[in-house]
């Protein structure tokens, strides 16, 4: 909402009446006015039968119309009755930010009469044609108000380059505690959103910096993270896209014994390992493989420490059968559980060298091999 001063000009034979608008743009936005809309009334009588017409000025310094720049259309007189209505002039210019614009109305002499503006009020003055000084811009004195309607165009866009990475993890590394992101254009600040999908609380709000350090208490436990970043210019807001990453501990690689060893895998030094990212504890779980139980505190290997590599060495493991096993990581934001390896510390079954099965021909003494 901007004030408008009423302004008019005379000359010998048209009447000019102009509002100047103290319009404030926003920087980075663009507009373009493609239509003046006026309440206008025609007099009821005698009628000004005259030509009307509203042009786009630029504004000096002392806010008064300066150089034209663009016509938007005229209307005859005879075309305006009594009654005040909404009359549309259309045209187009592009508006630039930080410039001045006057919208100059201007009335060709007919043979008389007068045309009526009605201001937000609902009740018009009429502009007469004795209420001018010739060829001179005056204040009529009285304070009028508009309203921009519609959404101009705007360089305002979403925010973009999420760090951590959309989708990423588990496994992802913020130990700094900090999301960052890139400006899509035209953001002056921005509010940010952490959650999980779909209900997401904002943490910040109008911060200028394109990163945000969370707390603990911000973030879901023991599950992915979501987050999003809304761009705002003073005036709009564009809401941004949900992102997401996960930062548990990447799952535990590389099992000692390998997965799915046969019979006779060695067993001898009784000893598990495995390597783990971005874990602080190592929680193991042995047994049948429907049925793996956790190893209390009892048991060694319920808080194993963060070492790259991690070995247990067991002394008791399930009897005459596969061996099952599982290491699940974990660290401050949740746990991740890793896949059910096995292998077989049982021993392989003999080979019989000889003699050959289901040969014939063997004697009492005949001696038999085996490995």
């Amino acid at each position: 909402m901007s004030t408008l001063r009423e302004y008019w000009l005379a000359a010998d034979s048209d009447l000019a009446v102009y509002w100047q608008a103290s319009q404030t743009f926003v920087a980075g936005a663009s507009y373009t006015l493609d239509e003046i809309t006026l309440p206008l009334a025609n007099s009821v009588g005698p009628a000004f039968n005259g030509t009307v017409s509203v042009d786009l000025y630029s504004a000096d310094e002392s806010h008064l119309p300066d150089s034209f720049l663009s016509s938007f259309g005229s209307m005859e007189g005879d075309d305006i009755d009594s009654l005040t209505a909404v009359r549309s002039f259309t045209g187009s210019h592009g508006i630039t930010v930080g410039t001045e614009y006057a919208i100059v109305l201007t009335l060709a002499y007919g043979t008389g009469g007068y045309i009526r503006w009605t201001g937000k009020s609902g009740y018009g003055n009429g502009i007469g044609w004795t209420q001018y000084e010739p060829s001179v811009w005056s204040n009529a004195g009285m304070d009028w108000h508009f309203a921009n309607y519609g959404d101009p165009e705007s360089s305002l866009s979403k925010p973009t380059n999420p760090t951590p990475a959309n989708a990423s993890g588990p496994g992802v590394d913020v130990s700094d505690s900090t999301l960052s992101w890139e400006d899509g254009g035209g953001a002056e600040t921005y509010d940010v959103y952490i959650g999980v999908s779909g209900s997401l609380v904002k943490v910040s709000s109008n911060q200028a910096g394109t990163s945000y350090v969370f707390n603990m208490s911000e973030v879901p436990e023991n599950q992915r993270i979501y987050w999003r970043v809304d761009a705002t210019d003073g005036v709009d807001t564009v809401t941004g896209d949900e992102w997401n990453f996960d930062a548990r501990p990447a799952k535990a690689t590389n099992p000692l014994p390998a997965n799915n060893a046969p019979l006779g895998t060695d067993f001898s030094d009784r000893l598990l390992s495995w390597t783990m990212t971005g874990a602080e504890l190592t929680i193991l779980y042995i047994g049948p493989q429907d049925d793996l139980y956790r190893l209390d505190y009892r048991d060694e290997g319920y808080a194993l420490p963060n070492n790259e590599d991690m070995t247990f060495a067991f002394h008791r493991w399930p009897i005459d059968q596969k061996f099952y096993w599982r290491a699940d990581t974990f660290n401050v934001f949740g746990i991740t559980v890793g896949d059910v390896w096995n292998f077989d510390p049982r021993p392989a079954k003999p080979t019989l060298v000889g003699p050959t099965n289901a040969s014939t021909g063997i004697t009492l003494h005949q001696l038999w091999e085996w490995s």
